[in-house]
């Protein structure tokens, strides 16, 4: 896609939807400040984030609202297909029920 060579034009009345920056902040064709700025390589947006698809391409670090523990709430259920693997242990307080068996639970064949 070539961009449009905006030289000498009014870009008000030409282009509405053209958004300049100055590095940091950005605004529309008509130098209204948009709620969105820049910092280094980060983008700040003050308000939420709609996307028809949202995928992350590297790990996420840091939540600052909101929750990324499974099964934090009374409602927080998972569903998973295929198997769960884990190296460590893994306890419950409470029923853990399985739909298939045979596998091994203490030493013992269930």
């Amino acid at each position: 896609m070539a961009l449009n060579d905006l030289t000498g034009q009014n870009i008000q009345d030409t282009y509405q939807k053209v958004v300049q920056t100055d590095g940091v902040k950005l605004a529309d064709g008509t130098g209204s400040l948009l709620p969105i700025s820049f910092e280094g390589n980060d983008v700040i947006i003050p308000g939420a984030l709609k996307a028809q698809s949202y995928i992350v391409s590297e790990s996420i670090i840091n939540v600052s609202s909101g929750s990324t523990v499974l099964g934090d709430s009374t409602d927080d259920s998972h569903t998973f297909n295929g198997n769960i693997t884990a190296s460590g242990n893994i306890s419950s307080s409470g029923i853990i029920t399985a739909t298939q068996g045979f596998g091994t639970i203490d030493g013992g064949t269930y």
